[in-house]
């Protein structure tokens, strides 16, 4: 009888690095990416404490939106220990890309509006990232349509908050500058 190759999970049909160890490094990207640039604030407890409040927020609201899409359109992710995992590294990882993009603009209103440019930046990695991880479970349609509904709650959430804390910009909310 031969032996299960330990590099491969059959259930899931795909291997342990694409699966397990990939999202667990875009994990740790995206927190190394966000704790320097929190680090780099005026105060670095206090930014280190928004980023965890934003990672949250954002986390919540992936989780939440995958779930509806889950149930609208009757579609899996796979395991949900791995699904989890997966999730939060398309979170983390896309956030992190839109929060360094955002804190490259100028901190004036006058040139680009790099928190629109981020936003643009984060729904291609959500994209990108969706296709590059969830490529054995979902098709095309479905990650588009899974992306749709991610980026409509954040946005959703982002202004109800801003509208009930009274916040200028909505979009700080998931990336600061």
């Amino acid at each position: 009888m031969a032996r299960p190759d330990p590099e491969h999970d059959v259930s899931e049909g795909e291997t342990v690095a694409r699966g397990v160890v990939l999202p667990a490094v875009l994990v740790g990207i995206g927190l190394i990416i966000r704790i320097i640039l929190a680090a780099r604030s005026n105060s670095a407890g206090e930014g280190v404490g928004l980023v965890i409040c934003q990672l949250t927020l954002s986390l919540a609201v992936m989780l939440i939106a995958c779930f509806t899409a889950s149930a609208w359109m009757s579609v899996s992710f796979g395991p949900i220990d791995r699904a989890t995992l997966k999730l939060c590294a398309v979170s983390l990882c896309a956030g992190a890309i839109g929060t360094l993009l955002a804190a490259m603009g100028p901190r004036t209103n006058v040139g680009p509006n790099m928190s629109t440019v981020a936003w643009y930046a984060v729904v291609l990695c959500y994209m990108g990232l969706f296709a590059l991880l969830f490529s054995h479970s979902l098709d095309v349609q479905e990650i588009f349509m899974t992306v749709i509904i991610v980026v409509i709650m954040q946005l959703a959430v982002s202004f109800a908050l801003s509208k009930l804390l009274g916040i200028g910009q909505p979009l700080a909310l998931f990336f600061t500058r």
